[in-house]
């Protein structure tokens, strides 16, 4: 590879062998860095921005393949005066989803109890009395059965609240300028946080009158539409595979 310099501008362009040249090449990436103030309602921030093109000679078939990439961090060595109300903000965050996940944790640790409670007390019922009951055995209750031991709405709680205490960790991480990291991973992070928060809020609706049935459809209907969209998933693909293969 060759690295342009001031000196040497043109670089490989000023030669006379250049045409010859031309065609070797695989592959040309332009870096940049760029510093700018942000300035808003909360006071003056400095990023810093690292930009990259790449120019793909060899694997799109004679077209040329471009790829942008943008990565942005705050400039902790700047000398602005930091910002205090984000890191504040995270970590109330934190705090609250920590809360929030130990209570869901708790609450799954009594389902756990009552499980093996039920489990107990159901081997101890006399080999005569098993008649009357739907399964003879513990081994012999569906698993669907066992699992309505478990609230599946924690579940989603528990999932949300740790994407919510990773990503708000790498937000103030990256303003105290220890921990850089591509805000890509925190977005993703944040967004199934979000989506799976905003599941959980769902279970309360029932405690309107209104909205009781609904709820319970949902639960009650959870694995079976589940199931029936598992089931349609290869379809959908290779109709996607499809459409990528005759007009990409």
């Amino acid at each position: 590879p060759y690295i342009q310099t001031v000196h040497s501008p043109l670089g490989p362009f000023n030669r006379r062998v250049w045409p010859d040249q031309a065609f070797r090449v695989q592959r040309i990436q332009l870096q940049f860095v760029l510093r700018n103030i942000n300035v808003n309602s909360f006071g003056p921030v400095q990023y810093i921005w690292s930009f990259s093109i790449i120019y793909d000679f060899w694997k799109s078939g004679g077209q040329v393949g471009i790829d942008f990439k943008a990565d942005a961090r705050v400039d902790s060595s700047s000398g602005l005066p930091p910002i205090v109300l984000f890191p504040i903000l995270n970590c109330a965050l934190i705090l609250t989803a920590l809360l929030s996940l130990i209570l869901s944790a708790k609450h799954l640790f009594k389902n756990r109890q009552l499980y093996y409670e039920v489990k107990k007390r159901f081997e101890c019922i006399p080999g005569k009395s098993m008649a009357q009951y739907p399964f003879q055995s513990w081994e012999a209750i569906p698993m669907r059965v066992k699992l309505k031991f478990f609230s599946y709405w924690n579940v989603f709680n528990i999932i949300g609240n740790i994407c919510v205490i990773i990503a708000a960790g790498l937000d103030l991480g990256e303003n105290f300028g220890t921990l850089y990291i591509v805000s890509y991973a925190r977005q993703v992070l944040l967004g199934v946080a979000g989506a799976f928060s905003c599941f959980y809020l769902i279970r309360y609706l029932q405690y309107s009158q209104k909205c009781y049935m609904l709820i319970q459809v949902i639960e009650k209907s959870f694995f079976r539409v589940f199931r029936f969209c598992f089931s349609c998933a290869p379809i959908y693909l290779g109709y996607a595979l499809c459409g990528v293969a005759l007009f990409s």
